[in-house]
């Protein structure tokens, strides 16, 4: 069943209506944002603040710090890695 020139028509005026509406929303939406005035909104993030940052290498010599042990070392592996096809069961 072939489109007619009517059935063609009516849907171009049908979605340039749904166009013109959706052109007279975003513009009174623009207008009520930003175009209609008043003071500018205050921001409320605090302004960015630099910090210095002060390192106190004493706190290396306490003795918490001294009694402090290493993790041991794990050795190598030393199987095979891997499996064939890794997607069959066990």
């Amino acid at each position: 069943m072939a489109i007619t020139f009517f059935q063609t028509k009516k849907r171009q005026k049908k979605l340039s209506l749904i166009l013109a509406a959706a052109v007279i929303v975003f513009l009174i939406i623009m207008w009520q944002g930003f175009l209609k005035g008043g003071a500018p909104t205050t921001s409320l993030i605090a302004p960015l603040t630099v910090k210095k940052i002060n390192i106190d290498w004493q706190i290396l010599q306490s003795p918490q710090i001294a009694d402090l042990q290493a993790f041991e070392e794990t050795p190598p592996f030393e199987d095979e890695v891997g499996r064939d096809n890794p997607f069959i069961p066990y």
